[in-house]
């Protein structure tokens, strides 16, 4: 999973870059929640499907949500997450 530089640019607190990333590499409009903690798509339906975020991740949120600035980076995620 790659959060680019246009996925920072588009965030804001209520949207995560990084789930702006996950939309684009799933290819679909999905309900994606990132919480600093976990990563979670479609939290409203019973297919939920939720990670635990790599630190790597938790650090960016904890910077975006801060307000400072952050840099485009690269992080796993299960393939079932993103095919479905």
């Amino acid at each position: 999973m790659s959060v680019t530089e246009t996925d920072i640019l588009l965030g804001k607190c209520t949207q995560c870059p990084i789930a702006y990333a996950v939309k684009r590499a799933t290819g679909r409009k999905r309900n994606v929640v990132v919480d600093g903690q976990y990563l979670t798509i479609n939290p409203d339906r019973p297919c939920e499907q939720e990670m635990h975020l790599p630190k790597k991740a938790r650090d960016f949120v904890i910077k975006f949500d801060s307000g400072k600035k952050v840099k485009p980076f690269k992080f796993g995620i299960p393939m079932e997450m993103v095919k479905q």
